[in-house]
């Protein structure tokens, strides 16, 4: 008989027994995926060292981006206000009419009316790129009445030149220099005879108003008689669309810069995928 029975030394009961560890979870080790080879050039996220500054590349997309969101406002504003004028002309004759009303005269309501419509008006000649021309050809003198409204009349043009910005819209997102030189040139070209139209309304009135001055000289008992054509009564609201153009103007001239930075990136990610797949077929 030894000091433990042989049932106890058999089945563990009794005797010396070794302290119960505790229990340790298995040792697991998560699978180790190999990373996708990176392709140089493949997209616009690639690790590809183009030499541009990160800064700026992104200011010149944004501003790309924007140019032809511009130009795509400009030509859809053009179209959609055709349609309103082979529709509504009513609403064209308001707004004719409301650069000739002065909103300080009336009751409220009326001048609320004539200051919202004055603002479309000069919303739509600041933005709408034949407002320009459709303005020369009612200031200029060598055309009657009739024949400046039936050249202002004549919608196709507008439609067209609609249709030609927003065909430009589509390829200055495509990254095209040419379609944003284009662009640039049409605005100027008809803010430039916008321009030359005001400067145009302004001469005759100052010359309508000197007229006045001559005429009270030579009878002197209009002297009391106010002045129609004097400075404070000319439409200086006409002068705003200016400034509008001008803005955008600047706007146009200064994207030139931003997509000459996004072209260079486009083509130096170009030339390193090229060198890629070259190098991968010499592989």
């Amino acid at each position: 008989m030894g000091p433990t029975c042989e049932f106890c030394a058999r089945y563990g009961v009794g005797g010396r027994q070794s302290a119960a560890q505790p229990w340790q979870p298995p040792a697991w080790q998560p699978p180790q995926y190999s990373a996708a080879p990176a392709y140089p050039g493949g997209n616009g996220n690639a690790p590809v060292d183009t030499g541009i500054n990160p800064l700026e590349l992104a200011w010149a997309r944004t501003r790309v981006t924007w140019v032809w969101v511009l130009i795509a406002a400009i030509g859809l504003l053009t179209i959609a206000l055709r349609w309103v004028i082979a529709t509504n002309p009513q609403v064209v004759l308001a707004m004719g009419i409301s650069l000739l009303l002065d909103p300080a005269r009336g009751s409220s309501s009326e001048q609320t009316t004539v200051a919202i419509w004055q603002v479309v008006t000069y919303f739509v000649l600041a933005w709408v790129p034949l407002a320009g021309l459709v303005l020369h050809s009612f200031t200029s003198q060598a055309q009657s009445g009739i024949a400046a409204l039936a050249s202002a009349a004549d919608l196709s043009p507008m439609l067209f030149q609609g249709i030609a910005y927003v065909m430009l819209a589509v390829l200055i997102w495509r990254r095209s220099m040419i379609a944003l030189t284009l662009a640039t040139l049409l605005f100027l070209a008809d803010s430039g005879i916008y321009a030359y139209a005001i400067f145009d309304v302004f001469q005759g009135l100052w010359t309508l108003s000197q007229k006045f001055v001559e005429m009270t000289q030579q009878y002197p008992s209009l002297g009391t008689v106010t002045n129609p054509y004097d400075l404070f009564h000319w439409p200086w609201g006409l002068v705003v669309p200016i400034v509008v153009r001008g803005a955008i103007l600047w706007f146009l001239a200064t994207s030139f810069s931003g997509m000459r930075v996004v072209r260079l990136d486009r083509a130096r990610r170009k030339a390193a995928r090229e060198e890629a797949e070259a190098q991968g077929l010499a592989a």
